[in-house]
């Protein structure tokens, strides 16, 4: 690319791309797709560790996740892997192969304590076998009335094991992995390492048309997508989606497709907003064919 091409770009994009060896579209997408309201700095932090780690954030391998940091009293930017991202590191290295199955432990009431993840790993032309275990309680991640989100309700045992998983992972291949948490762990991490309070996810009541903001007033536009959005939430399940759409699974959905913790129907871009309608819109489509 010209130096008169970089010109075009903010300074700090074009700079970020030159010294990442990215282009400097491929920065300004992430930034602009991806990495929404970060610093320069953030920006930077992210783009390194999806280049050393070798991470798409395209793919859903990697995320830049804003969250809420106590101390700071400011959302700060931190970098989050999905467990595909921690397989597709360890194969790299083309010393791993899954394990066995994921065993589990129960209390006398059938609730489930811990999940023990097995992974191998071949050091000097020997297969290891690498354990890790994760505890319920360690890890769930609750409401605000301290029940499991609705994840963790549902799927328990694989919330669970893909924690024990990513532990196992990070035993394993400490090189590659450490520092860096999936985004199934990061209830936990965070607590331990950030000091970061994370709103957890309503997951009971159904999603209603939402209400404008009495202190932060937004477009008529947006107040009109977000009536869409749970619109189509509702067609969705009277089309009896396999999914059902309440508003927890409307957070966690918003959460996925925008790759940001703080996702909810209340604090989306209209730009965000076009696109979930345009996502469910799609899906209703598919399903009522």
């Amino acid at each position: 690319m010209t130096t008169k091409a970089i010109q075009k770009y903010d300074p700090v994009i074009a700079e970020l791309a030159t010294n990442l060896d990215f282009t400097p579209d491929y920065v300004q997408t992430v930034k602009d797709a991806f990495a929404k309201g970060t610093t320069d700095l953030e920006l930077k932090m992210f783009l390194q560790t999806a280049k050393r780690t070798g991470l798409d954030p395209f793919a859903r391998q990697i995320y830049c996740i804003k969250r809420w940091d106590g101390k700071l009293k400011r959302e700060v930017a931190q970098t989050q892997v999905s467990i595909d991202g921690f397989r597709l590191i360890a194969e790299r290295s083309g010393n791993y192969v899954p394990g066995r199955e994921t065993t589990y432990t129960f209390d006398a009431d059938g609730r489930i304590e811990s999940a023990t993840a097995y992974i191998k790993k071949c050091v000097g032309d020997v297969w290891h076998e690498i354990a890790a275990t994760a505890f319920y309680e360690e890890y769930v991640q609750r409401t605000k009335e301290g029940h499991p989100n609705s994840m963790w309700s549902r799927m328990p045992r694989v919330m669970l094991g893909k924690c024990a998983e990513a532990l196992a992972l990070r035993k394993a291949f400490p090189a590659q992995l450490s520092g860096l948490y999936t985004v199934d762990e990061m209830g936990q991490a965070e607590a331990s390492h950030y000091d970061v309070t994370v709103e957890p996810i309503q997951s009971a009541e159904p999603v209603h048309e939402p209400q404008q903001s009495e202190t932060a007033p937004e477009s008529d536009t947006l107040t009109d997508l977000k009536v869409q959005i749970a619109a189509l939430c509702k067609e969705l399940n009277a089309a009896n989606d396999e999914q059902k759409w309440t508003a927890g699974v409307l957070r966690e959905y918003l959460t996925n497709s925008l790759g940001r913790s703080d996702a909810r129907i209340e604090n989306i871009t209209e730009e965000e907003a076009k696109g979930i309608v345009d996502e469910l819109g799609e899906r209703l489509a598919i399903i009522s064919e």
